[in-house]
């Protein structure tokens, strides 16, 4: 049975996305994977397009001074509308109609308040985010324990949060918004 919905959406993170997706499927949660491999599929994601209304959004990214990593493609593969360049509080703004309770983005520096903000405007109610660069193992751990304890141990959501949080100095780097 199905307790709910879980959207993870993946950019170039490796393995990231499966160990998430299998932790959450044990604690009956029904995953959906959103694979972005070009800057116009994370704009039809943000836009509504591709987006299947979930209860968390996990963005399994890179980031890099404040702004999810993009592929970079060559010059004659982008579409004539496609933005080169990463992602930031700006691009968010532009393209975000997405809702969802609760965004889990677990890029480094992705938890800075401009960001934030710009998904706390319409997309959520609450954001978490990585406010330095975390390791990527500890990354998937966060997400991991966040979803144990919320699921298994039946904490509320920030209860969760400050345990997954606590774990240990990388985990420290997630902030709750």
């Amino acid at each position: 049975m199905t307790k709910y919905t879980v959207t993870i959406v993946s950019c170039e993170t490796g393995n990231e996305y499966e160990v998430i997706r299998q932790a959450v499927e044990s604690l009956e949660g029904r995953v959906i994977h959103e694979v972005i491999g070009r800057p116009s599929d994370f704009m039809d994601f943000l836009s509504g397009k591709t987006y299947i209304p979930s209860d968390f959004i996990i963005f399994s990214f890179h980031g890099d001074e404040g702004k999810f990593v993009l592929p970079e493609l060559g010059d004659n593969i982008y579409y004539e509308y496609e933005p080169r360049g990463n992602f930031g509080a700006e691009e968010i703004s532009q393209y975000c109609k997405i809702q969802t309770p609760i965004i889990l983005n677990l890029g480094c520096t992705l938890g800075n308040q401009k960001l934030a903000n710009s998904f706390l405007s319409d997309a959520c109610k609450t954001y978490i985010g990585a406010k330095d660069y975390v390791d990527g193992a500890s990354s998937a751990f966060f997400a991991v324990r966040f979803f144990y304890e919320l699921y298994q141990n039946k904490y509320s959501e920030k209860e969760a949060f400050e345990i997954a949080h606590n774990t240990d100095s990388e985990t420290k780097h997630f902030e709750w918004f």
